[in-house]
């Protein structure tokens, strides 16, 4: 009793199907993930405008501050601390928002890519 050409033939084909199959599947999550990419650079390139403006209002309040110090040693100057703390402000709530704005498309294609692979081993098996 041993295995006929066309029990062999359509095994062989089943083989060919999975890997196709696969092929195709690779195909699409590599297209899925360039589109996630390109989708996400306009996201990344706010973020990183907020944070470079964020960089520059730190610099800004911390000169206020710096200059407000200076001019306390005479004279008191409450203006330059306030302007110093609404710059220092205004770069904490800047910094915050290109945090949230970072990019986490590469944890998602991560997850889907192993979810991808998991059910293709539980088809072939």
């Amino acid at each position: 009793m041993g295995i006929d050409n066309g029990t062999e033939a359509s095994m062989v084909d089943l083989v060919k199907e999975a890997i196709d199959e696969a092929h195709a599947l690779l195909r699409v999550e590599t297209n899925l993930a360039r589109y996630e990419i390109r989708r996400d650079l306009s996201t990344i390139k706010v973020g990183a405008i907020a944070l470079f403006l964020c960089s520059q209002l730190l610099s800004l309040g911390l000169s206020a501050l710096l200059f407000a110090a200076l001019l306390t040693l005479p004279s008191p100057s409450i203006a330059a601390v306030i302007i110093g703390f609404v710059f220092l402000a205004a770069a904490i709530g800047l910094g915050t928002f290109a945090y949230t704005k970072r990019p986490k498309v590469l944890q998602e294609i991560r997850q889907r890519v192993s979810t991808d692979l998991k059910a293709l081993k539980d088809g072939l098996s």
